[in-house]
């Protein structure tokens, strides 16, 4: 029993730690490709680095989604906040449209 559970737990916090792992590469990526490519000086400084360099403030913004994301709970009262469940549809009683 005390096996299942800690294989619950576990696949659990695999779950949530996948999409915040893909997230950190997504946007540090690019800026670990660019700064070794500004190693050899040819790429330092110009527009293209300002911008790769710039991926590197969105991830603090981001990351709380992520694990958000896995959160069953927090899905739910979203579902329910924003009517994600589709429109209410009001039939007529002779039955046309």
């Amino acid at each position: 029993l005390t096996e299942r559970n800690t294989w619950k737990r576990t696949r659990k916090m695999f779950l949530q730690l996948v999409p915040i792992g893909f997230i950190f590469l997504a946007f540090n990526m690019p800026l670990i490709i660019v700064g070794m490519l500004g190693i050899t000086n040819l790429w330092y400084y110009t527009t293209f680095y300002s911008y790769t360099n710039s991926f590197w403030y969105c991830l603090p913004l981001l990351m709380p989604f992520a694990i958000l994301s896995r959160q069953k709970e927090i899905l739910k009262r979203l579902r329910i906040l924003f009517n994600l469940r589709g429109a209410n549809r009001i039939a007529s009683l002779d039955g046309t449209a």
